[in-house]
This record gives C-alpha cells, sequence and structure tokens, in this order.
C-alpha cells in the first residue's frame, strides 16, 4: 500500500447508476499506488504487474476495463443481495475503531472456514457514525511523536488511538463524519486491485457528496486527487484508509462537514508522508469543511449524505438481520481487551 505513487494521465470515468440517477463521478486527477521500482517502470507503463492480493493496472484502456468490473457492470450477476446498513456511534472512541476491526475479522474467519468465502457476500456493510469528542487516530505503522503533538493531547485530555488500517493520522470528531465498508471479494473480484478499489470507493463516496452538495444548492464540486482523497479546489475535506484481508475488504475514511479545523494545527504534526497535489502547503491550506457558511445545518447535510450514500452502495438491508450479531459483539470485546483498552498498543511505535 506504501508503494511510491505515480500520477496518471487524466481520463473520465464511466457513469454508473445511483439507484434511479445516473451519476458521472468527477475525477479529473488521480494518484495510483504503484510497486514498481524505477527499473520496472523504465522498461514500460505499459505493463501489468500481478500477485495473489493485487493487480496494478497500466494503461487507460486496462483500468476501463478493470473500472467496468468494479461498479458491478461485469460483476457476477448471481450476486444480488445488498449491503446492511447501519448508522450507529457507540458510546467511546476505543469502541468504534475495535467495531471496524472486528468486522473484516470475522469475515474473514468465515471466507476462510467455508474455503471459497461465498457467505461474504451477504456480510458486506456500509456504516456511519461519528465521535463525540475530539479524538486523534494514528495509523497502524505510524509513529506516535513523527505524527502527533502528544503533549497537547494529554494536556487537554485527547485521546490518541492507533487503527487497524494504514494512512496517516487524522484527527475527527463532531463535525466529522465517518463512514466504514465492508467489501467481498468473491462479489467483486476486481478489488482485489488495490487501483480498482480506491476508485471503487471513492466514486461512491464522492457522487453522495456531490449529490448532497446539489441538493443543498451549493455550487462546489468534488474532485478526486491523490491516492483516495477527496477536495474541493484541491483543499482536501476527505481522507480514506484501507485493511486487506484474504478475501474481505474493509475500507473507511472521514467527511469534514463542519469541524472545528484549530485542532488540526493544536494536535498533528505535519505529516512525514505528502501526496505532490499538496504542495507542502500548512494544514490550515490544505484542509476545509464542506459546509462554511450557513448553507446548510451540518445534521442536514449529514443526514442528505447518509441518504446518497445508502443509494450509490445500495446498501438496503436492515443491520438487524445481519447474521453474526453475537460473534460481532464477542470479537469487538476481545479487541476491546487485548488492544483498544491497552494504552501500550496505542503507543507501540
Amino acid at each position: 500500500v506504501f508503494g511510491q505513487t505515480e500520477t496518471l494521465d487524466e481520463f473520465r470515468y464511466p457513469k454508473i447508476k445511483c439507484g434511479q440517477s445516473t451519476i458521472t463521478p468527477v475525477a479529473p486527477s488521480f494518484g495510483i499506488k504503484s510497486n514498481f521500482s524505477s527499473e520496472t517502470r523504465a522498461r514500460g507503463k505499459d505493463r501489468v504487474n500481478r500477485s495473489s492480493h493485487c493487480i496494478h493496472i497500466s494503461t487507460p484502456g486496462e483500468r476501463f476495463q478493470h473500472w467496468q468490473s468494479s461498479t458491478g457492470i461485469d460483476s457476477d450477476p448471481r450476486y444480488t443481495t445488498g449491503m446492511y446498513y447501519w448508522n450507529h456511534s457507540f458510546p467511546s472512541p476505543e469502541e468504534n475503531l475495535a467495531w471496524d476491526e472486528a468486522l473484516v475479522e470475522i469475515a474473514d474467519r468465515v471466507s476462510l472456514l467455508e474455503g471459497e468465502a461465498a457467505s461474504t457476500i451477504e456480510l458486506e456493510t456500509f456504516r456511519v457514525w461519528q465521535f463525540d469528542s475530539p479524538t486523534v487516530v494514528i495509523g497502524r505503522g505510524s509513529r506516535v511523536n513523527d505524527e502527533v503533538y502528544l503533549e497537547r493531547c494529554i494536556e487537554d485530555g485527547v485521546p490518541v488511538l492507533r487503527r487497524a488500517s494504514g494512512g496517516s493520522t487524522i484527527i475527527a470528531g463532531p463535525g466529522c463524519l465517518m463512514y466504514s465498508v465492508l467489501i467481498s471479494y468473491k462479489k467483486r473480484p476486481a478489488w482485489r486491485s488495490l487501483d480498482v478499489a480506491h476508485h471503487g470507493v471513492m466514486s461512491r463516496v464522492a457522487s453522495a457528496t456531490q449529490k448532497s452538495l446539489d441538493a443543498f444548492q451549493i455550487p462546489l464540486t468534488v474532485d478526486l486527487q491523490g491516492t483516495c482523497d477527496l477536495t474541493i479546489e484541491s483543499q482536501k475535506f476527505s481522507g480514506n484508509a484501507l485493511r486487506c484481508k484474504r478475501n474481505v475488504m474493509l475500507y473507511h475514511g472521514t467527511i469534514l462537514i463542519s469541524m472545528s479545523l484549530d485542532w488540526i494545527d493544536r494536535y498533528l504534526r505535519e505529516p512525514p508522508r505528502q501526496p505532490d497535489y499538496r504542495e507542502k502547503r500548512t494544514h490550515r491550506s490544505f484542509v476545509r469543511n464542506l459546509l462554511r457558511n450557513d448553507e446548510a445545518s451540518s445534521d442536514d447535510f449529514a443526514m442528505r449524505w447518509c441518504e446518497a450514500a445508502k443509494v450509490c452502495w445500495e446498501a438496503d438491508q436492515c443491520w438487524d438481520n445481519f447474521p453474526l450479531q453475537s460473534e460481532l459483539q464477542q470479537e469487538q470485546k476481545r479487541l476491546m481487551e487485548t488492544r483498544y483498552l491497552n494504552p501500550n498498543w496505542h503507543m507501540e511505535r
């Protein structure tokens, strides 16, 4: 996931169906993660590197074909079950993070027991949630002192927690909507390619955001930049990360609606890894909220976004019918006891 970043030539994505509407994802520029060495890239940009977990797609034609598969155009017609939808925030930040990891772990174990990951198709889930107070969340491989002003967090009582996915450190809280989506590779085999997975998730999140802006007549255009950042006029409002298992993937991210941006300056250092399009800008000049004036209330916008995202993901299944409720609760409890309530785990790097 942390290979060298290359920016590929711009090309238009095909239109996708989102409920009764047809949406063209807005993506004038984007970055593609590549594990190619400089020597391999020099031998030709049209090479395709295939492995058991990831296919790196080089040419626009190949990306287009795999993109069609990722949006369901070429997916297996036998698998028509929609996602489960849950709008639920747990009382503590640790519980919210533990639930995300528990979901992907339980789904992966089910796939291994069955051998062919058949029932993971029925486990695909889309959850939206929020932290109820400022919370710093570092990536699985991040070093706390490299990315966080730890003394300030301790002084202000802001928790610093580690998540299961990679990526850089974030701060989130009221005004920042969070989403988590569980993807089955059985249903979406092309999504084993990280390129396709990024595009598949980001187009839907971008579409839900654009539809929400349009609903409130806010004249802004959503772009996809870097690997998986959503921006408006090159200012980032959504960062995302993922955890890949053998037969499933957890993809989760943020939507900055009206969060206090002062928190970013106070608690987060300048990240050691930065996308090229950031151009070494400070936090305040690089990051923005979707709402800046009185165009809409934060709660109304979040509600509209959730409804649009449900349609884009076909998340029409009631959460109460999720088949592994007990197993998920037990795994969340286990992870709370062994990781998320253990300060040493969060500060191990």
